[in-house]
């Protein structure tokens, strides 16, 4: 069980690792559309859509390193004073009520748009460039399988910690 926990902290870890180099990307794309809209008065049609493709996907990708690093929201104010036994209770609490419920809603939605994007070819249609819908739908559905996977796996420590009061 612990490889497989390891296994999916070491995926999350290695997406994450990617989705570093798509802001980077996305920094560049925006500082070139602003120098090409307002200095060069020349403005693109792909660099907005381009923008929301790879800041969304980057964003989704990086949250499954987020639930492994323990960097998600929560009121820090009350849970840094907590003891190791209580965070546990409030994190399986959390994870079982508020997180599981609304990221089972985010997967039903998003294979569904992703398969509905893959069946028609759909394009994305914020600008006059179009690009494919699918792809960039896909890898989203990804990064939330991956935040779920990753929750499964702090659940199963904060459990595990509950049980034996010591932590995984």
């Amino acid at each position: 069980m612990t490889r497989i926990m390891q296994f999916v902290s070491g995926i999350n870890e290695k997406i994450a690792s990617g989705a570093r180099w798509l802001m980077v990307l996305l920094m560049f794309v925006v500082v070139f559309d602003v120098t090409m809209r307002y200095f060069a008065n020349a403005p693109t049609i792909w660099a907005f859509e381009l923008a929301m493709i790879l800041g969304s996907t980057g964003y989704m990708l990086s949250w499954g390193e987020c639930e492994r690093v323990g960097m998600h929201l929560r009121v820090d104010v009350f849970y840094t004073s907590c003891s190791l036994r209580w965070k546990a209770i409030i994190d399986v609490l959390g994870t079982v009520v508020a997180w599981y419920p609304v990221y089972i809603v985010y997967m039903i939605v998003g294979i569904k748009w992703a398969m509905r994007a893959w069946r028609i070819n759909e394009v994305m249609v914020e600008s006059y460039w179009y690009p494919p819908a699918a792809p960039t739908r896909t890898l989203i559905v990804i990064g939330l399988t991956m935040v779920c996977l990753q929750l499964t796996v702090s659940l199963i420590k904060n459990i595990h910690l509950l049980k034996t009061g010591e932590a995984l």
